[in-house]
Protein backbone atom coordinates (compact mmCIF):
# COMPACT_ATOMS: atom_id res chain seq x y z
CA UNK A 1 0.00 0.00 0.00
CA UNK A 2 2.80 2.32 -0.52
CA UNK A 3 1.59 2.84 -3.91
CA UNK A 4 0.50 6.59 -4.88
CA UNK A 5 -2.66 7.66 -6.75
CA UNK A 6 -1.92 10.11 -9.05
CA UNK A 7 -5.65 12.34 -10.21
CA UNK A 8 -6.68 11.81 -13.11
CA UNK A 9 -7.16 14.93 -14.38
CA UNK A 10 -3.48 15.55 -14.14
CA UNK A 11 -2.59 12.48 -16.32
CA UNK A 12 1.09 13.94 -14.76
CA UNK A 13 2.40 11.48 -12.61
CA UNK A 14 5.81 13.72 -11.73
CA UNK A 15 2.79 16.51 -9.95
CA UNK A 16 3.57 14.92 -6.46
CA UNK A 17 1.10 17.57 -5.41
CA UNK A 18 -1.59 15.55 -6.98
CA UNK A 19 -0.54 13.02 -5.57
CA UNK A 20 -2.43 10.87 -2.68
CA UNK A 21 -1.75 7.84 -0.61
CA UNK A 22 -3.81 4.74 -1.96
CA UNK A 23 -4.27 3.58 1.81
CA UNK A 24 -5.95 7.16 2.19
CA UNK A 25 -7.91 7.20 -1.04
CA UNK A 26 -9.06 3.52 -0.25
CA UNK A 27 -10.36 4.58 3.52
CA UNK A 28 -11.79 8.14 2.57
CA UNK A 29 -14.05 5.81 0.16
CA UNK A 30 -14.84 3.67 2.18
CA UNK A 31 -15.88 6.31 5.20
CA UNK A 32 -18.02 7.56 2.33
CA UNK A 33 -19.69 4.24 1.71
CA UNK A 34 -20.07 3.96 5.72
CA UNK A 35 -22.35 7.71 5.60
CA UNK A 36 -24.23 5.98 2.73
CA UNK A 37 -25.24 3.23 4.52
CA UNK A 38 -25.84 4.93 7.93
CA UNK A 39 -27.90 7.48 5.99
CA UNK A 40 -30.12 4.64 4.31
CA UNK A 41 -30.72 3.30 7.86
CA UNK A 42 -31.28 6.42 9.64
CA UNK A 43 -33.66 7.54 7.12
CA UNK A 44 -36.70 6.08 8.47
CA UNK A 45 -34.98 4.06 11.21
CA UNK A 46 -36.98 0.93 11.90
CA UNK A 47 -39.74 2.30 10.05
CA UNK A 48 -38.60 0.74 6.87
CA UNK A 49 -40.97 -1.69 4.62
CA UNK A 50 -39.39 -2.99 1.28
CA UNK A 51 -41.54 -6.75 -0.02
CA UNK A 52 -38.11 -8.34 -0.77
CA UNK A 53 -36.52 -7.52 2.39
CA UNK A 54 -39.59 -9.00 4.35
CA UNK A 55 -39.95 -11.71 2.67
CA UNK A 56 -36.03 -13.00 2.58
CA UNK A 57 -36.86 -12.13 6.58
CA UNK A 58 -39.76 -14.34 7.03
CA UNK A 59 -38.17 -17.08 5.05
CA UNK A 60 -35.34 -16.83 7.78
CA UNK A 61 -37.61 -16.36 10.75
CA UNK A 62 -39.35 -19.94 9.22
CA UNK A 63 -35.80 -21.87 8.91
CA UNK A 64 -35.20 -21.00 12.48
CA UNK A 65 -38.68 -21.85 13.64
CA UNK A 66 -38.97 -25.45 11.84
CA UNK A 67 -34.81 -26.25 11.66
CA UNK A 68 -35.27 -26.87 7.98
CA UNK A 69 -33.54 -25.22 4.77
CA UNK A 70 -36.67 -25.84 2.69
CA UNK A 71 -39.70 -24.75 5.51
CA UNK A 72 -43.39 -24.06 4.81
CA UNK A 73 -43.14 -20.65 3.25
CA UNK A 74 -39.36 -21.24 1.87
CA UNK A 75 -37.73 -18.56 -0.30
CA UNK A 76 -38.07 -20.49 -3.40
CA UNK A 77 -34.74 -18.65 -5.33
CA UNK A 78 -32.90 -20.25 -2.99
CA UNK A 79 -31.99 -21.27 1.22
CA UNK A 80 -28.63 -19.14 1.22
CA UNK A 81 -29.29 -15.67 2.94
CA UNK A 82 -32.53 -17.27 5.31
CA UNK A 83 -29.69 -19.77 6.88
CA UNK A 84 -27.40 -17.19 7.17
CA UNK A 85 -29.34 -14.98 8.55
CA UNK A 86 -30.70 -17.55 11.04
CA UNK A 87 -27.09 -18.45 11.57
CA UNK A 88 -25.82 -15.19 12.51
CA UNK A 89 -29.40 -14.84 14.87
CA UNK A 90 -28.45 -17.32 16.76
CA UNK A 91 -24.90 -17.02 17.47
CA UNK A 92 -25.72 -13.29 18.04
CA UNK A 93 -28.70 -13.53 19.96
CA UNK A 94 -29.96 -10.66 17.72
CA UNK A 95 -33.39 -10.74 16.39
CA UNK A 96 -32.94 -11.72 11.97
CA UNK A 97 -35.08 -8.03 11.60
CA UNK A 98 -32.63 -6.47 14.04
CA UNK A 99 -29.93 -7.90 11.65
CA UNK A 100 -31.70 -7.22 8.33
CA UNK A 101 -31.62 -3.51 9.51
CA UNK A 102 -28.30 -3.05 10.03
CA UNK A 103 -27.48 -4.81 6.57
CA UNK A 104 -26.89 -1.89 4.41
CA UNK A 105 -23.54 -1.84 6.15
CA UNK A 106 -22.47 -4.53 4.11
CA UNK A 107 -21.69 -1.99 1.83
CA UNK A 108 -18.84 -1.47 2.39
CA UNK A 109 -17.55 -5.14 2.19
CA UNK A 110 -19.08 -5.35 -1.73
CA UNK A 111 -17.13 -2.07 -2.48
CA UNK A 112 -13.89 -3.86 -1.20
CA UNK A 113 -14.78 -7.00 -3.08
CA UNK A 114 -15.23 -4.67 -5.91
CA UNK A 115 -11.90 -2.73 -5.50
CA UNK A 116 -9.73 -6.41 -5.85
CA UNK A 117 -11.88 -6.63 -9.33
CA UNK A 118 -11.43 -3.86 -10.74
CA UNK A 119 -8.10 -3.38 -9.55
CA UNK A 120 -7.49 -7.13 -11.38
CA UNK A 121 -9.64 -6.37 -14.94
CA UNK A 122 -8.33 -2.92 -15.06
CA UNK A 123 -4.61 -3.54 -13.78
CA UNK A 124 -4.48 -0.17 -11.96
CA UNK A 125 -5.39 0.46 -8.39
CA UNK A 126 -5.79 3.82 -9.04
CA UNK A 127 -8.19 3.19 -11.55
CA UNK A 128 -10.16 0.82 -9.77
CA UNK A 129 -10.73 3.37 -6.56
CA UNK A 130 -12.22 5.71 -9.06
CA UNK A 131 -14.44 3.23 -10.53
CA UNK A 132 -15.49 2.44 -6.83
CA UNK A 133 -16.23 6.47 -6.97
CA UNK A 134 -18.47 6.53 -10.13
CA UNK A 135 -20.04 3.59 -8.70
CA UNK A 136 -21.06 5.16 -5.25
CA UNK A 137 -22.74 8.32 -7.25
CA UNK A 138 -25.69 6.11 -9.35
CA UNK A 139 -28.37 5.68 -7.01
CA UNK A 140 -30.12 2.78 -8.81
CA UNK A 141 -27.42 0.91 -8.12
CA UNK A 142 -26.59 2.02 -4.73
CA UNK A 143 -30.30 0.85 -3.57
CA UNK A 144 -29.72 -2.93 -4.40
CA UNK A 145 -26.51 -3.42 -2.05
CA UNK A 146 -27.98 -1.21 0.71
CA UNK A 147 -31.36 -2.70 1.17
CA UNK A 148 -31.92 -5.65 3.11
CA UNK A 149 -32.22 -8.39 0.10
CA UNK A 150 -29.71 -10.94 -1.42
CA UNK A 151 -28.41 -8.22 -4.42
CA UNK A 152 -25.71 -7.45 -1.54
CA UNK A 153 -24.63 -10.89 -2.12
CA UNK A 154 -25.29 -12.17 -5.09
CA UNK A 155 -23.24 -9.39 -7.03
CA UNK A 156 -20.57 -9.62 -4.16
CA UNK A 157 -20.23 -13.14 -5.64
CA UNK A 158 -20.43 -12.05 -9.41
CA UNK A 159 -17.55 -9.40 -8.69
CA UNK A 160 -15.71 -12.56 -6.63
CA UNK A 161 -16.13 -15.02 -9.62
CA UNK A 162 -14.98 -12.85 -11.95
CA UNK A 163 -11.61 -11.47 -9.84
CA UNK A 164 -10.73 -14.95 -9.35
CA UNK A 165 -11.46 -16.12 -13.04
CA UNK A 166 -9.29 -13.03 -14.16
CA UNK A 167 -6.07 -14.05 -11.56
CA UNK A 168 -6.31 -17.62 -12.93
CA UNK A 169 -5.16 -16.72 -16.28
CA UNK A 170 -2.01 -15.36 -14.84
CA UNK A 171 -1.35 -18.68 -13.41
CA UNK A 172 -1.62 -20.97 -16.77
CA UNK A 173 2.20 -22.25 -15.86
CA UNK A 174 1.47 -22.85 -12.35
CA UNK A 175 -0.65 -25.50 -12.12
CA UNK A 176 -1.04 -25.84 -8.01
CA UNK A 177 -2.19 -22.00 -8.14
CA UNK A 178 -4.37 -22.68 -11.24
CA UNK A 179 -6.47 -25.35 -9.39
CA UNK A 180 -6.47 -23.00 -6.06
CA UNK A 181 -8.15 -20.14 -8.25
CA UNK A 182 -10.43 -22.71 -10.09
CA UNK A 183 -11.50 -24.50 -6.68
CA UNK A 184 -12.43 -21.48 -5.23
CA UNK A 185 -14.62 -19.77 -8.15
CA UNK A 186 -16.40 -23.35 -8.46
CA UNK A 187 -17.03 -23.13 -4.18
CA UNK A 188 -18.61 -19.59 -4.77
CA UNK A 189 -20.60 -20.36 -7.76
CA UNK A 190 -22.14 -22.66 -5.74
CA UNK A 191 -22.62 -20.30 -3.29
CA UNK A 192 -24.09 -17.54 -5.34
CA UNK A 193 -26.39 -20.59 -6.42
CA UNK A 194 -27.71 -21.47 -2.63
CA UNK A 195 -28.50 -17.02 -2.29
CA UNK A 196 -30.22 -16.81 -5.79
CA UNK A 197 -30.61 -19.29 -8.52
CA UNK A 198 -31.78 -17.37 -10.90
CA UNK A 199 -29.56 -14.94 -10.76
CA UNK A 200 -26.72 -16.79 -10.54
CA UNK A 201 -27.61 -17.98 -13.92
CA UNK A 202 -27.52 -14.24 -15.04
CA UNK A 203 -23.84 -14.20 -14.84
CA UNK A 204 -23.41 -17.69 -16.56
CA UNK A 205 -26.03 -16.63 -19.39
CA UNK A 206 -23.64 -13.48 -19.71
CA UNK A 207 -20.32 -15.38 -19.78
CA UNK A 208 -21.73 -17.82 -22.64
CA UNK A 209 -22.69 -14.75 -24.45
CA UNK A 210 -19.48 -13.64 -23.84
CA UNK A 211 -17.75 -17.00 -25.30
CA UNK A 212 -20.19 -16.62 -28.66
CA UNK A 213 -19.61 -13.27 -29.24
CA UNK A 214 -15.85 -13.60 -28.71
CA UNK A 215 -15.30 -16.82 -30.52
CA UNK A 216 -17.02 -14.48 -33.59
CA UNK A 217 -14.38 -12.06 -33.42
CA UNK A 218 -11.54 -13.84 -32.91
CA UNK A 219 -12.70 -15.52 -36.39
CA UNK A 220 -12.85 -12.05 -37.62
CA UNK A 221 -9.77 -10.89 -36.91
CA UNK A 222 -8.62 -14.20 -37.96
CA UNK A 223 -6.18 -14.52 -34.78
CA UNK A 224 -4.16 -17.48 -34.27
CA UNK A 225 -2.90 -18.69 -31.06
CA UNK A 226 0.71 -20.32 -30.90
CA UNK A 227 0.92 -23.77 -29.94
CA UNK A 228 3.25 -23.76 -27.47
CA UNK A 229 1.79 -20.74 -25.72
CA UNK A 230 -0.50 -21.56 -22.32
CA UNK A 231 -2.03 -18.56 -22.12
CA UNK A 232 -3.27 -18.52 -25.97
CA UNK A 233 -6.86 -17.76 -27.15
CA UNK A 234 -7.37 -21.19 -27.09
CA UNK A 235 -7.31 -22.13 -23.57
CA UNK A 236 -8.89 -18.50 -22.64
CA UNK A 237 -12.25 -19.47 -24.58
CA UNK A 238 -11.80 -22.91 -23.10
CA UNK A 239 -11.86 -22.12 -20.03
CA UNK A 240 -15.42 -19.86 -20.53
CA UNK A 241 -16.92 -23.18 -22.20
CA UNK A 242 -16.13 -25.37 -19.20
CA UNK A 243 -17.74 -22.86 -16.85
CA UNK A 244 -20.52 -22.13 -19.07
CA UNK A 245 -20.76 -25.77 -19.36
CA UNK A 246 -20.40 -26.80 -15.55
CA UNK A 247 -22.67 -23.92 -14.76
CA UNK A 248 -25.75 -25.50 -16.67
CA UNK A 249 -24.96 -28.86 -14.72
CA UNK A 250 -25.03 -27.10 -11.15
CA UNK A 251 -28.23 -25.29 -12.25
CA UNK A 252 -29.98 -28.07 -13.43
CA UNK A 253 -28.93 -30.18 -10.34
CA UNK A 254 -29.66 -27.65 -8.02
CA UNK A 255 -33.03 -26.69 -9.70
CA UNK A 256 -34.13 -30.56 -10.12
CA UNK A 257 -33.40 -32.07 -7.36
CA UNK A 258 -31.70 -30.28 -4.06
CA UNK A 259 -33.75 -27.29 -3.66
CA UNK A 260 -37.68 -27.89 -4.51
CA UNK A 261 -38.71 -24.56 -3.89
CA UNK A 262 -37.62 -22.96 -7.13
CA UNK A 263 -38.56 -26.23 -8.94
CA UNK A 264 -41.93 -25.28 -8.34
CA UNK A 265 -41.47 -21.97 -8.98
CA UNK A 266 -40.05 -22.75 -12.10
CA UNK A 267 -43.16 -25.35 -12.92
CA UNK A 268 -45.81 -22.60 -11.76
CA UNK A 269 -45.00 -20.12 -14.86
CA UNK A 270 -47.56 -20.04 -17.94
CA UNK A 271 -45.04 -21.05 -20.94
CA UNK A 272 -41.95 -21.66 -22.03
CA UNK A 273 -41.47 -18.13 -23.20
CA UNK A 274 -41.32 -17.14 -19.00
CA UNK A 275 -39.37 -20.22 -18.49
CA UNK A 276 -36.70 -19.60 -20.49
CA UNK A 277 -36.49 -15.37 -19.61
CA UNK A 278 -36.61 -16.87 -15.93
CA UNK A 279 -33.25 -18.98 -16.94
CA UNK A 280 -31.64 -16.79 -18.63
CA UNK A 281 -32.56 -13.31 -17.15
CA UNK A 282 -32.77 -14.29 -13.48
CA UNK A 283 -36.54 -13.22 -13.22
CA UNK A 284 -37.85 -13.88 -9.80
CA UNK A 285 -41.19 -13.48 -8.62
CA UNK A 286 -42.72 -10.57 -7.25
CA UNK A 287 -46.10 -11.11 -5.61
CA UNK A 288 -49.29 -10.28 -7.58
CA UNK A 289 -48.61 -6.52 -8.02
CA UNK A 290 -47.23 -6.14 -11.51
CA UNK A 291 -45.28 -3.16 -11.83
CA UNK A 292 -45.18 -1.46 -15.14
CA UNK A 293 -41.51 0.51 -14.71
CA UNK A 294 -42.77 2.89 -17.83
CA UNK A 295 -45.54 4.19 -16.18
CA UNK A 296 -44.16 3.72 -12.75
CA UNK A 297 -41.56 6.90 -13.27
CA UNK A 298 -44.12 8.80 -14.37
CA UNK A 299 -46.13 8.29 -11.13
CA UNK A 300 -43.58 7.83 -8.60
CA UNK A 301 -42.14 10.99 -8.86
CA UNK A 302 -43.38 14.40 -8.43
CA UNK A 303 -42.34 15.93 -11.57
CA UNK A 304 -40.87 13.49 -14.55
CA UNK A 305 -38.11 16.07 -15.10
CA UNK A 306 -36.75 15.88 -11.08
CA UNK A 307 -36.63 11.76 -11.30
CA UNK A 308 -34.18 12.88 -14.65
CA UNK A 309 -32.39 15.56 -12.91
CA UNK A 310 -31.55 13.21 -9.94
CA UNK A 311 -30.51 10.23 -12.16
CA UNK A 312 -29.12 12.77 -14.81
CA UNK A 313 -25.24 11.59 -13.69
CA UNK A 314 -26.31 7.93 -14.03
CA UNK A 315 -27.33 8.25 -17.51
CA UNK A 316 -24.47 10.09 -18.01
CA UNK A 317 -22.58 7.13 -17.13
CA UNK A 318 -25.11 4.82 -18.95
CA UNK A 319 -24.17 7.14 -22.10
CA UNK A 320 -20.39 6.76 -21.70
CA UNK A 321 -20.43 2.88 -21.07
CA UNK A 322 -21.85 2.46 -24.65
CA UNK A 323 -19.16 4.90 -25.73
CA UNK A 324 -16.37 3.03 -23.97
CA UNK A 325 -17.69 -0.46 -25.06
CA UNK A 326 -17.50 1.08 -28.45
CA UNK A 327 -13.84 2.17 -28.03
CA UNK A 328 -12.60 -1.27 -26.39
CA UNK A 329 -14.36 -2.81 -29.73
CA UNK A 330 -12.23 -1.23 -31.82
CA UNK A 331 -8.45 -2.28 -29.34
CA UNK A 332 -9.76 -5.68 -28.78
CA UNK A 333 -6.90 -7.04 -31.89
CA UNK A 334 -4.11 -6.19 -29.69
CA UNK A 335 -6.05 -6.39 -26.10
CA UNK A 336 -4.82 -8.16 -23.15
CA UNK A 337 -7.00 -10.43 -21.65
CA UNK A 338 -8.28 -8.91 -18.94
CA UNK A 339 -9.26 -6.52 -21.58
CA UNK A 340 -11.15 -9.12 -23.61
CA UNK A 341 -13.26 -10.45 -20.48
CA UNK A 342 -14.21 -6.82 -19.08
CA UNK A 343 -15.56 -6.08 -22.29
CA UNK A 344 -17.19 -9.74 -23.21
CA UNK A 345 -19.11 -9.56 -19.83
CA UNK A 346 -20.45 -5.79 -20.45
CA UNK A 347 -21.38 -7.35 -23.89
CA UNK A 348 -22.77 -10.02 -22.48
CA UNK A 349 -24.84 -8.20 -19.49
CA UNK A 350 -26.00 -5.93 -22.41
CA UNK A 351 -27.66 -8.27 -24.38
CA UNK A 352 -29.36 -9.54 -21.55
CA UNK A 353 -30.49 -5.82 -20.46
CA UNK A 354 -31.90 -5.50 -23.82
CA UNK A 355 -33.50 -9.01 -24.01
CA UNK A 356 -35.02 -7.79 -20.44
CA UNK A 357 -36.65 -4.88 -22.04
CA UNK A 358 -38.06 -6.89 -24.49
CA UNK A 359 -39.57 -9.32 -22.26
CA UNK A 360 -40.70 -6.27 -19.59
CA UNK A 361 -42.80 -4.78 -23.03
CA UNK A 362 -44.42 -7.42 -23.51
CA UNK A 363 -45.37 -8.52 -19.90
CA UNK A 364 -44.05 -11.18 -19.46
CA UNK A 365 -42.72 -12.26 -15.29
CA UNK A 366 -41.97 -9.58 -13.04
CA UNK A 367 -42.24 -6.75 -15.59
CA UNK A 368 -39.19 -5.21 -14.14
CA UNK A 369 -36.21 -6.74 -15.79
CA UNK A 370 -34.12 -3.93 -17.18
CA UNK A 371 -34.14 -2.67 -13.99
CA UNK A 372 -32.67 -5.46 -12.06
CA UNK A 373 -29.98 -6.34 -14.99
CA UNK A 374 -28.85 -2.50 -14.66
CA UNK A 375 -26.78 -3.21 -11.80
CA UNK A 376 -24.29 -6.04 -13.44
CA UNK A 377 -24.75 -3.47 -16.71
CA UNK A 378 -23.25 -0.60 -14.56
CA UNK A 379 -20.70 -3.32 -12.56
CA UNK A 380 -18.85 -4.35 -15.40
CA UNK A 381 -19.36 -1.43 -17.73
CA UNK A 382 -17.97 1.74 -14.93
CA UNK A 383 -14.28 -0.02 -15.82
CA UNK A 384 -15.04 0.36 -19.57
CA UNK A 385 -15.62 4.34 -18.78
CA UNK A 386 -12.67 4.68 -16.62
CA UNK A 387 -10.32 2.97 -18.96
CA UNK A 388 -11.33 5.12 -21.33
CA UNK A 389 -11.47 8.22 -19.74
CA UNK A 390 -7.77 7.68 -18.68
CA UNK A 391 -6.91 7.97 -21.87
CA UNK A 392 -9.23 11.27 -22.56
CA UNK A 393 -7.55 12.98 -19.68
CA UNK A 394 -4.00 12.61 -20.50
CA UNK A 395 -4.57 14.17 -23.67
CA UNK A 396 -6.35 17.26 -21.63
CA UNK A 397 -4.18 20.45 -21.73
CA UNK A 398 -4.05 23.92 -20.46
CA UNK A 399 -7.27 25.67 -19.70
CA UNK A 400 -9.35 21.70 -20.17
CA UNK A 401 -7.60 20.47 -17.56
CA UNK A 402 -7.92 23.24 -14.96
CA UNK A 403 -11.89 23.43 -16.11
CA UNK A 404 -12.06 19.22 -15.27
CA UNK A 405 -10.13 20.07 -11.83
CA UNK A 406 -12.95 22.24 -10.78
CA UNK A 407 -16.28 20.53 -12.20
CA UNK A 408 -15.80 17.05 -11.26
CA UNK A 409 -15.91 18.14 -7.56
CA UNK A 410 -19.01 20.16 -7.99
CA UNK A 411 -20.42 17.19 -10.07
CA UNK A 412 -19.83 14.91 -7.81
CA UNK A 413 -21.46 17.11 -4.86
CA UNK A 414 -24.38 17.33 -7.26
CA UNK A 415 -24.69 13.27 -8.10
CA UNK A 416 -24.34 11.88 -4.05
CA UNK A 417 -26.82 14.52 -3.14
CA UNK A 418 -29.57 13.62 -5.73
CA UNK A 419 -28.69 10.09 -5.36
CA UNK A 420 -29.16 10.04 -1.90
CA UNK A 421 -32.96 11.46 -2.40
CA UNK A 422 -33.20 8.52 -4.74
CA UNK A 423 -31.99 5.80 -3.39
CA UNK A 424 -34.48 6.40 -0.46
CA UNK A 425 -37.29 7.82 -2.11
CA UNK A 426 -37.60 10.85 -0.45
CA UNK A 427 -40.86 12.26 -0.13
CA UNK A 428 -39.30 15.26 -0.55
CA UNK A 429 -39.02 14.20 -4.54
CA UNK A 430 -40.90 10.79 -4.61
CA UNK A 431 -44.65 9.78 -4.50
CA UNK A 432 -43.93 5.82 -4.27
CA UNK A 433 -42.33 5.35 -0.19
CA UNK A 434 -40.80 3.04 1.54
CA UNK A 435 -41.58 3.56 4.82
CA UNK A 436 -44.52 3.44 7.35
CA UNK A 437 -45.59 5.41 10.92
CA UNK A 438 -45.86 2.74 13.28
CA UNK A 439 -49.72 3.41 14.53
CA UNK A 440 -50.34 1.70 10.44
CA UNK A 441 -48.88 -1.37 12.16
CA UNK A 442 -51.03 -1.03 15.12
CA UNK A 443 -54.39 -0.46 12.71
CA UNK A 444 -52.98 -3.59 10.56
CA UNK A 445 -52.83 -5.92 14.27
CA UNK A 446 -56.23 -4.39 15.12
CA UNK A 447 -57.71 -5.68 11.92
CA UNK A 448 -56.29 -8.71 12.56
CA UNK A 449 -57.31 -9.17 15.70
CA UNK A 450 -61.03 -8.10 15.02
CA UNK A 451 -61.77 -9.23 11.81
CA UNK A 452 -62.17 -12.57 10.06
CA UNK A 453 -62.55 -14.10 6.67
CA UNK A 454 -63.14 -10.89 5.93
CA UNK A 455 -62.12 -8.70 2.37
CA UNK A 456 -60.24 -5.69 3.17
CA UNK A 457 -59.10 -2.57 1.05
CA UNK A 458 -55.67 -1.32 2.61
CA UNK A 459 -53.94 1.03 -0.30
CA UNK A 460 -52.92 1.96 -3.91
CA UNK A 461 -49.78 0.07 -3.30
CA UNK A 462 -48.46 -2.87 -1.92
CA UNK A 463 -46.58 -0.87 0.73
CA UNK A 464 -49.37 -2.37 3.41
CA UNK A 465 -49.09 -5.72 2.76
CA UNK A 466 -45.27 -5.64 3.03
CA UNK A 467 -45.77 -4.06 7.01
CA UNK A 468 -48.15 -6.07 7.76
CA UNK A 469 -45.87 -9.22 7.02
CA UNK A 470 -43.41 -8.06 8.98
CA UNK A 471 -45.43 -6.33 11.77
CA UNK A 472 -46.93 -9.91 12.73
CA UNK A 473 -44.10 -11.83 11.56
CA UNK A 474 -43.14 -15.38 10.09
CA UNK A 475 -46.01 -17.73 12.14
CA UNK A 476 -49.07 -14.98 11.38
CA UNK A 477 -51.72 -16.64 8.93
CA UNK A 478 -54.72 -14.91 8.39
CA UNK A 479 -58.09 -15.82 7.40
CA UNK A 480 -58.52 -12.15 5.68
CA UNK A 481 -58.32 -10.88 2.32
CA UNK A 482 -56.52 -7.84 2.01
CA UNK A 483 -57.24 -5.93 -1.16
CA UNK A 484 -55.42 -3.18 -2.58
CA UNK A 485 -54.99 -0.70 -5.74
CA UNK A 486 -57.83 0.84 -7.81
CA UNK A 487 -60.93 -1.08 -7.52
CA UNK A 488 -64.41 -0.54 -8.75
CA UNK A 489 -65.70 -2.35 -6.40
CA UNK A 490 -64.24 -2.18 -3.19
CA UNK A 491 -65.12 -4.78 -0.74
CA UNK A 492 -67.24 -3.45 2.23
CA UNK A 493 -64.20 -2.92 5.14
CA UNK A 494 -61.54 0.06 4.14
CA UNK A 495 -58.84 0.98 6.38
CA UNK A 496 -57.49 4.11 5.18
CA UNK A 497 -54.38 5.87 6.99
CA UNK A 498 -53.03 9.53 6.79
CA UNK A 499 -50.01 8.22 4.49
CA UNK A 500 -52.54 6.77 2.27
CA UNK A 501 -54.38 9.96 1.68
CA UNK A 502 -51.35 11.99 1.28
CA UNK A 503 -49.92 9.20 -1.54
CA UNK A 504 -53.61 9.20 -3.10
CA UNK A 505 -53.03 13.05 -3.62
CA UNK A 506 -49.30 13.01 -4.86
CA UNK A 507 -50.96 10.60 -7.28
CA UNK A 508 -53.67 12.44 -7.91
CA UNK A 509 -55.93 9.42 -7.59
CA UNK A 510 -59.17 9.18 -5.41
CA UNK A 511 -59.51 6.70 -2.67
CA UNK A 512 -62.51 4.00 -2.28
CA UNK A 513 -65.22 6.06 -1.27
CA UNK A 514 -66.15 4.68 2.43
CA UNK A 515 -70.26 5.50 2.33
CA UNK A 516 -71.70 2.34 3.49
CA UNK A 517 -68.67 0.40 4.40
CA UNK A 518 -66.55 -0.58 7.72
Amino acid sequence: MNETLTSPISGDNRDTRAQIPIAWALLLILVLTLLIALYWSARYGPNLTEGDSVRLTLAAERVAIEDRLMPTGAYNSGYGLPVLLTFVSEITGLSVETIQAGSSLWLAAFILIAFITYRELLGRTDSALITLILLLLQPDFIFYPVRSSHEKFTWAMALLLVFLLARSLRFTRNLGKLAIHVLLFYVVLWAMLTTNIFFTSTILTALTISLTSGLVLTMWFHRRAAASDPQSDRYFWQRLALISAAGAVLIFIFINNIYGPALSYYHGLDDLVERLSVLLLGAEETGAIQVDPYTYVRRAWQHQGLYFALTSFQWTIAGLIVVAWGVAARQLRSASRSAWLRWLLLSGYAAQMAFGILVDRLGFLSSNLQVRLFVPFVLFGTPLVVAWLRQVFERLQGKARTLARVALPIVALWAITTSLLKVTNDPLAANYWLFYHPQEAQALEWTESHLRYRQIWTDLSFRKEALLDSALGAQWYTTNRYRLRLMENPPPHILITDLTRLQANRWELALPSTVGKH
